[in-house]
């Protein structure tokens, strides 16, 4: 049986004593590096990833003789110092989506959890991590995609060599890693039967992919986004909002500044900022029912129209009084302004590309309203269960 300690270590065990066989050591004593990753076993060999794009590292898999310990092949995720040369030709294409010395402070994309193997194909397949420092600004001038940070990469598992990669997010951000678990099958798509590689990274889309050739099959959203629209199926690459990067939030009244919002302009024709903004007490309802945690607490909302003089804090006062166990979830409705785009006489109505800027600026608009009513929310929350300390 095989083991990655966290100090780097790979070990090689008796399966049945627990006698050590032999041990190799991963990655610089003495550095910055972990592993946190199970070993997998392909085809006699023994393959490791690791940690620590945190901590300014570069990325890379080794692969093990698994009788001997003896090491057979390394494959970086992301180029080093263009100066030293470059391991392969990957290396030597990635180079060119990086800026300034990346080098010098890692660059990231480690492998620490999800990878996969085809027995058939003969292709290992392995997901990367992070940037390193997370913000491309201070690893890349801010600019590039970052090759091979949050990617899937398929591999020739008898040398390492790159087969394809599929990038999930281009010049990564924000943590947004593609080690997550990576899943093969067989599947019926459009009547043809694929063979496919499906993965679920923190981006927020369900990624499937021809895993024989890299080809994007489809890319939806599983969760609630703010940082893109979609992926776009001809490109491969993530349609982002325009508040999506460090230093581009605008705050638009009544939004949440996260959130993305439509502007005037070029952007959004004919749709104009909302000129009011959140007020409570005693706003209209709004046709809206979520739910959202805070510290264990269920906070449920319900749109109804409340008096001008009742406010939230007098109805959880009243709702938290009404249990008699201390643990009770505390509830409370009230309303809150729905905010809705307001379409202008159109001078573009036949104008496709007009239209769809409206339409998406719409959107915009009906998503940031939900999410600032949350907002709202779970703020008056906070002041009822502070004024009952």
């Amino acid at each position: 049986m095989y083991a990655g300690p966290l100090d780097g270590r790979l070990v090689a065990l008796d399966a049945e004593t627990g006698r050590l066989v032999w041990v190799a050591q991963t990655t610089p004593v003495g550095g910055v590096y972990s592993v946190t990753v199970a070993p997998r076993v392909v085809k006699g060999k023994v393959i490791i990833g690791n940690s620590g794009a945190e901590f300014g590292v570069r990325g890379y898999v080794t692969v093990y003789d698994a009788e001997t310990g003896e090491q057979v092949w390394r494959t970086y995720t992301v180029p080093g110092d263009p100066s030293l040369g470059f391991e392969s030709t990957a290396m030597e294409f990635a180079a060119q989506t990086w800026e300034g010395n990346w080098w010098e402070v890692g660059g990231g994309g480690t492998v620490w959890d999800g990878m996969a193997f085809d027995p058939e194909a003969d292709l290992l397949y392995i997901g990367t991590g992070n940037g390193s420092p997370w913000t491309r600004q201070y690893r890349s001038n801010g600019v590039g995609d970052n090759l091979y940070l949050s990617s899937i990469l398929a591999l020739d598992p008898d040398d390492g060599e790159q087969v394809w990669y599929y990038q999930t997010t281009p010049g990564d951000d924000w943590d947004y890693t593609a080690v997550q678990n990576i899943i093969l099958a067989d599947l019926v798509i459009d009547g043809q039967e694929r063979q496919i590689l499906m993965q679920a990274p923190k981006n927020g889309f369900f990624y499937v992919l021809d895993r024989i050739t890299g080809e994007l099959l489809s890319a939806e959203a599983f969760a609630y986004l703010t940082w893109a629209y979609e992926v776009d199926m001809e490109t491969g690459r993530p349609i982002e909002t325009p508040e999506a990067r460090y230093g581009t939030t605008r705050e638009v009244p009544g939004f949440h500044p996260a959130l993305p919002a439509a502007t005037t302009g070029s952007r959004c024709p004919g749709i104009p900022r909302p000129a009011s903004s959140i007020s409570l007490p005693g706003t209209p309802s709004a046709n809206f029912s979520n739910s959202a945690s805070l510290s264990g607490v269920a906070v449920r909302v319900r749109a109804r129209t409340l008096e001008n003089d009742t406010s939230p804090l007098d109805i959880a006062r009243e709702m938290s009084g009404s249990s008699s166990s201390a643990r009770a979830a505390l509830t409370f409705s009230f309303a809150v302004p729905r905010v809705t785009p307001i379409r202008q006489a159109s001078h573009s109505a036949h104008d496709p590309k007009a239209s769809s800027a409206q339409s998406r600026c719409r959107s915009d608009f009906a998503r940031a309203a939900r999410n600032a009513r949350v907002a709202a929310v779970i703020s008056a929350y906070r002041t009822a269960t502070r004024s009952m300390r």
